[in-house]
């Protein structure tokens, strides 16, 4: 069934569908890019596998379960488009925020457990984020910010890893720190999903592409899109780089 199954998924705003009949498998251990114009429903399509919206239409497996049978959420990690617009100003400091990555299912108010708290030391040592530790969120960097929800996603070790365009808003070179951290983590097994308008960068990291535009037009290997060995997609997807 692979990490990832969707079988004949749609997605409707109302009367008007967003996108559907999709149909995917994502094996272990890919990186997937999913590209595409905007209003394709990308980010609809991450929050779907993420369970944050039920499909209108199809089904969604994870890990060779139904999405609403499945129960191992630490399993997966998710970072949404701009996380810390919602906490710009709310008092949480890095090391809370990470926390949150430690709660259990239907748990909001369990207590961090020897082993959680270790966890989230050695995921602030890992990414540089020790300084930071007691820092509010809203008083960092677009840089820092995404490095803190990162961590936050990573923190338990996810088998996957669903990424809304984590570079929006950090400098370059920051950016290029991030896609080979990302591609790190996939070498050691860490199933990847990622947004990303950026097709030069993500070419560099990303095995698989998945285009998307009311429906899959293409997934495949990620150079026959990425890397322009596929001409027809690459002319149409080459005004969205961004």
């Amino acid at each position: 069934m692979g990490v990832i199954n969707l079988q004949k998924v749609g997605f409707t705003y109302g009367e008007q569908w967003l996108f559907k009949d999709i149909s995917v498998q994502i094996t272990e251990g890919d990186f997937v890019a999913v590209i595409g114009p905007n209003g394709a429903g990308k980010s609809t399509l991450l929050r779907l596998i993420a369970n944050i919206y039920p499909p209108t239409a199809g089904h969604v497996y994870l890990f060779g379960q139904p999405i609403t049978a499945f129960k191992d959420w630490q399993k997966i990690g998710y970072v949404p488009q701009n996380p810390a617009r919602q906490q710009k100003s709310f008092p949480i400091t890095v090391r809370e925020v990470i926390a949150l990555g430690c709660l259990r299912a239907n748990s909001l108010w369990s207590t961090l457990t020897k082993t959680d708290k270790q966890a989230i030391d050695a995921v602030l040592t890992e990414f540089d984020l020790q300084p930071l530790a007691e820092r509010r969120i809203g008083d960092l960097s677009g840089g820092q910010q995404q490095k803190v929800f990162l961590a936050k996603a990573l923190v338990k070790k996810p088998q996957l890893l669903l990424l809304d365009e984590p570079a929006t808003g950090i400098d370059s070179q920051t950016k290029v720190e991030l896609y080979e951290r990302l591609a790190i983590l996939n070498k050691a097994g860490c199933t990847v999903v990622m947004i990303s308008h950026d097709l030069e960068l993500t070419a560099r990291v990303a095995s698989s592409a998945l285009c998307v535009d009311r429906g899959v037009c293409f997934y495949g290997k990620a150079q026959a899109v990425l890397k322009h060995q596929n001409k027809k997609h690459t002319d149409y997807y080459q005004g969205q780089v961004q």
